[in-house]
């Protein structure tokens, strides 16, 4: 399989395997009366290109992003085997994923809709509406009681399947996971990206030190 893959080359495979998927996913909709589906592994903002030559216009990108201090401390917390153990590696993985995104804005502004964690936090309803009327949905109280209903279980974070509703407990948790130089080392390489999102620092604490 590997090499056959090497051999072909990527726009094959893309061809082939991309081609594959889309139908798998667009047959499971299908089969649950679903109207649309969503594929929601955060790396797929880094391929949006691939999604753009599989998809074309089918398609929009709902990019959520966390201010990185708070990020960078649950990459250390939940040490998944595919992400990066270092600080380094882990700001770097944040403004790969900030900036992936910003170029697909950038390109296709009208299929591009930002959800701020911290703004989702502090107003639920407004920005899960503004979601919904992106998408052209209707939006229903009852999506904020995500767990009232019995559903499959997916690979997020498990502790989803233990909450009731949008919490704020998770808001400046890096003040607990990092140190005062680890936190001023992410804010200095990240601030220029973040300050794009939230120009007036409405969703963040910055480090003392900064």
């Amino acid at each position: 399989m590997s090499t056959a893959l090497t051999i072909a080359g990527r726009d094959t495979v893309l061809e082939v395997i991309g081609a594959g998927l889309v139908e798998l996913h667009e047959r499971a909709a299908v089969a649950a009366a679903k109207p649309r589906w969503a594929a929601k592994l955060p790396e797929n903002v880094l391929h949006w290109r691939d999604w753009q030559t599989l998809l074309d216009e089918r398609w929009l990108l709902v990019h959520v992003v966390r201010n990185p201090l708070d990020t960078v401390a649950s990459l250390r917390e939940v040490q998944f085997m595919t992400l990066p153990l270092d600080l380094g590696g882990q700001i770097v993985h944040y403004r790969e994923h900030l900036e992936a995104g910003g170029q697909f804005k950038a390109e296709y502004p009208d299929r591009y809709h930002l959800v701020v964690y911290e703004q989702l936090v502090a107003e639920p309803e407004q920005t899960i509406g503004g979601l919904m009327e992106a998408l052209g949905e209707m939006y229903e109280p009852a999506q904020l009681r995500f767990n009232e209903r019995p559903h499959q279980l997916g690979i997020e974070d498990f502790k989803v399947s233990v909450t009731d509703a949008i919490h704020d407990h998770s808001l400046h948790r890096w003040r607990e996971l990092l140190s005062d130089a680890e936190a001023e080392m992410v804010w200095d390489l990240t601030a220029d990206l973040w300050k794009q999102v939230d120009p007036d620092g409405s969703f963040i604490a910055v480090p003392s030190g900064c």
